[in-house]
């Protein structure tokens, strides 16, 4: 809390504001007829001090009631006061600032851009097993702070914290035990029913600590202690350890943006909405975002590709996490204000980044090398609105090895338009993916002759294998063959066990049943059919190379068809990872059982935070590996 009589002071550090739309913001505790309040404000960088002085006699008279007006002034080392006239930045931050603010005969020592927090709460759900990362918003960040939690019986108001010499961290609240001092804490079984608090403790001499307690008690994300998340057999078996040398683990995973879970609807109105088979508590993001974060970087994967971030989650939970966990994430938010985006996150002892080309899809049909695109949406009006107006963007992040600089990686991640009943949007997003893949590839080549670039292109596409929109990316698409080659690569990675052998069962009766729902319809009372496209001349749309699919077409990767809830529903393959066809794939991921993908009807659920899976798969990536691009 703000110490009585320290007068608080921070600059504007947001280094892309002009100095006229740059703010000084203020805080000091006062204290009137017996009661002491906390008094903020924020004033212009260039406006005079006076204006700040007549200012603080209002607030203090409304928050006070105060009747008499407050003497306010500003005095120097050297005593003297300085003139109503000058700036407010001048006044606080000037060549001879005021080292005292006197209000009414009281002073007030001044202390400028210290750590400080405007906000400092536990808005996620304390889960067993799970990462719990206070919500943080910093006005001045102090990067040794240290978070110390602690668990306890009763979330009352009148919990203390106070120094310790005796706490094994030198903190102490009321009532509650200490349990360790980390940037994020993971409830233990013994913490089943008990709050959790955190202190934060900043570094310095001018100490401004916070606390914060969990609204809930902790819980189990599984009905049973023994019962598994959807993820987690898989990270064990398959995901355990890191990678190295030319060997590289590639995860895409569409993480579902809380935007698009209705949780403000009643029961009954939820039930004409996606997910409304899965209860509203475990739909909210502060249930989901704490398994995200232990799912995401439970697979040791190099190189993340996530679509459907919310901003929220990135700003304050994901990006920091995977911060402590090794990676370095780049976010690019979707256009026109949608407020969720993409992330291209790598192991920064592996890969660092070496550029970012990240364009709006819309915006790439202006380019002359797609006047053919253009040239057929003339007859396609609506088809032309909807690919002109969508949000969509296709991130591209040149990454470098930081063992040998020669191996370079163009990573490349998008989430095409998900209307079925404009699949040639899709198709043609597709297209203008990879031409600028391509223009990418040329531009890094001009400055780095005979140089050789990898791409790996994943990401959301909302297209089935068998449409033409995945027909353009890879040439001869034979799904039968393809599912031979991914049970062969499921056999060597089980040693071709019992286990596997009943998961190649039911994977191949889904895979019919998937097939003939996608060609016959509303098989399974879903409605989710894509229309075929009028116009073949599309066909015509070429792209500068194609991809083999890394991962290859499983019978989903997008669940949402449970028993009873058939609108809206859908089952099949949607997510994919493109790598050029000379690239060894060394590996496949297997799927999560069936069972714990329908054990509560469909996903998401209790146990899995997204509608989606995550594919992975683990490659080769040799810098000695030759492209076919010029």
């Amino acid at each position: 809390m703000v110490h009585e009589e320290k007068f608080f002071v921070w600059q504007d550090f947001d280094k892309s504001l002009k100095e006229r739309d740059k703010c000084i913001q203020i805080a000091f505790d006062y204290t009137y007829a017996g009661t002491t309040k906390r008094v903020y404000m924020k004033r212009s960088y260039l406006d005079d001090f006076g204006g700040t002085i007549r200012r603080l006699q209002i607030k203090i008279r409304d928050m006070f009631s105060k009747r008499q007006s407050t003497c306010i002034r500003a005095i120097t080392e050297n005593g003297e006061i300085l003139d109503d006239f000058i700036t407010n930045f001048e006044t606080f931050f000037g060549p001879q600032p005021c080292t005292k603010i006197e209000l009414d005969n009281i002073e007030y020592i001044i202390v400028r851009d210290v750590p400080w927090l405007d906000n400092f709460e536990i808005a996620l759900e304390p889960l067993i097993g799970c990462p719990l990362i206070p919500s943080v918003d910093w006005k001045k960040e102090d990067p040794f702070a240290k978070y110390h939690w602690f668990v306890g019986d009763n979330n009352s108001k009148n919990l203390k914290v106070s120094k310790d010499d005796s706490s094994q961290c030198g903190i102490s609240i009321n009532g509650y035990n200490f349990v360790e001092t980390s940037p994020y804490y993971c409830a233990r079984e013994q913490d089943l029913d008990k709050f959790v608090a955190v202190v934060v403790e900043f570094s310095g001499e001018e100490e401004i600590g916070r606390m914060a307690i969990s609204p809930i008690r902790v819980k189990r994300p599984t009905e049973n202690r023994n019962d598994l998340l959807i993820f987690e057999e898989r990270q064990e078996k398959f995901c355990k350890e890191k990678l190295n040398g030319n060997r590289y683990r590639i995860l895409s995973y569409n993480v579902l943006a809380h935007l698009y879970n209705k949780t403000s609807l009643t029961k009954n109105e939820q039930k004409d909405q996606y997910y409304s088979y899965c209860p509203k508590e475990f739909q909210f993001d502060t249930y989901r975002y704490p398994l995200l974060l232990k799912e995401i970087h439970g697979y040791n994967a190099d190189i993340l590709f996530l679509q459907e971030v919310d901003v929220r989650l990135q700003r304050r939970f994901l990006v920091p996490f995977l911060k402590l966990k090794g990676y370095t994430s780049i976010f690019n938010c979707k256009e026109n204000q949608v407020n969720e985006g993409l992330i291209i996150a790598i192991r920064d002892d592996r890969l660092y980044e070496d550029g970012n080309y990240t364009a709006k899809l819309s915006g790439l049909l202006k380019k002359r090398s797609n006047s053919d695109i253009m040239e057929f949406l003339k007859n396609k009006p609506e088809s032309y609105e909807v690919i002109s107006s969508r949000p969509s963007i296709i991130q591209i992040v040149h990454l470098r090895s930081v063992d040998d600089t020669n191996v370079q990686i163009l990573a490349a991640n998008t989430h095409l338009h998900y209307d079925p009943l404009f699949e040639d949007v899709k198709h043609l997003q597709a297209v203008l993916c990879v031409r600028y893949i391509n223009d990418i590839i040329r531009q890094i080549k001009k400055s780095q002759k005979n140089c050789n670039i990898q791409v790996i292109f994943a990401g959301d596409f909302n297209f089935v294998p068998t449409s033409r929109a995945a027909k353009v990316l890879r040439n001869d698409l034979d799904l039968i063959n393809n599912k031979e080659e991914n049970i062969k690569r499921e056999e060597d990675n089980k040693n071709s066990t019992k286990t596997l052998n009943e998961q190649q069962q039911l994977s191949f009766f889904l895979l019919i049943n998937w097939f003939f729902w996608t060609l016959f319809g509303n098989l399974f009372g879903a409605n989710w059919l894509p229309k075929p496209l009028e116009d073949n001349n599309i066909e015509k749309i070429k792209v500068p190379f194609k991809f083999q699919c890394a991962t290859g077409f499983p019978p989903y990767t997008n669940f949402t068809r449970a028993e009873g809830f058939t609108k809206d529903a859908f089952v099949g393959c949607l997510d994919y990872i493109w790598t050029f066809p000379e690239t060894k794939v060394l590996k496949v991921i297997p799927f999560p059982d069936h069972e714990l993908v329908t054990k509560y009807g469909a996903i998401p659920s209790r146990i899995a935070p997204s509608d989606h899976l995550p594919i992975i798969c683990e490659i080769c990536i040799e810098e000695k590996n030759k492209n076919n691009l010029t």
